[in-house]
């Protein structure tokens, strides 16, 4: 894996089936794993206090992970996933700049986000 990459896009849906249809019949890709994130993570993460399903949809050079939920509201689970070469650099720059950092330990792995200027949500791996 390079460093400094796009590693996958996430997307808010309220319907599966159609999710599936856009994803595979129009965009072409196959459906992988299906996952649950648990409320406590999400509410630490996406400031949303509930468990959400999951399903990646993926093809050669492009991984979408898409998150069913049935509200809709201003705060989502939409992110964008990158890996960066220095985390602690990352997060120094951040809090220099005043820029919000999330932290979170799981099963033995630290997940990291990032908010930019805009709001928008940044996993950094």
């Amino acid at each position: 894996m390079d460093k400094n990459s796009l590693l996958h896009l996430a997307l808010q849906y309220q319907d599966e089936d159609k999710a599936d249809l856009f994803f595979t019949k129009i965009l072409g890709l196959e459906i992988g794993t299906k996952f649950n994130v648990k409320a406590n993570f999400s509410k630490v993460i996406f400031g949303i206090n509930h468990d959400v399903a999951v399903k990646i949809y993926s093809g050669k050079n492009i991984t979408f992970e898409i998150f069913f939920t049935n509200e809709i509201s201003k705060i989502g689970y939409e992110h964008i996933c990158i890996t960066l070469n220095d985390k602690q650099d990352i997060i120094k720059k951040c809090q220099d700049y005043g820029l919000e950092v999330k932290t979170y330990h799981r099963s033995n792995r630290d997940y990291l986000f990032i908010k930019d200027f805009a709001g928008y949500l940044y996993e950094i791996k």
